[in-house]
């Protein structure tokens, strides 16, 4: 008889101690997030300080931005600049580097005011 009314007390106690655990598995899981992106944080500071570092006397030349996580698929422009060098570059010696840029530029050029595959390229058809 004794037996059975502790039954309903054990398994009370085994239910919190149970919620007690995913609590503290779900704060562990939130810390390890939170220090995973402190250290990534950390990273680009890093990099942005080296950079800071790198162009002291040339501050009148450079400007430091922060840019968002690189995604290609949202930014259609990276399209164009992957097709852009098998496009005018490809298969091609350049004696120098301002022949490069004026081929480059010349092509930029014709598709200053849009064509079929600038839209193409772009998702904009």
């Amino acid at each position: 008889m004794q037996h059975q009314l502790l039954l309903p007390e054990i398994q009370a106690a085994i239910n919190s101690l149970e919620a007690c655990v995913a609590r503290a598995e779900k704060e562990i899981e939130e810390l390890t997030e939170t220090r995973k992106q402190k250290k990534a944080q950390n990273r680009d500071w890093k990099k942005a300080l080296k950079a800071l570092n790198g162009r002291q006397g040339h501050q009148d030349h450079f400007r430091l931005d922060f840019l968002p996580p690189y995604s290609p698929d949202l930014n259609p422009i990276e399209c164009v600049w992957k097709f852009t060098p098998r496009q005018c570059l490809h298969s091609r010696y350049f004696s120098t580097l301002e022949e490069l840029i004026k081929t480059v530029e010349n092509r930029f050029a014709e598709w200053e005011y849009g064509n079929s595959t600038l839209r193409r390229l772009c998702a904009l058809t």
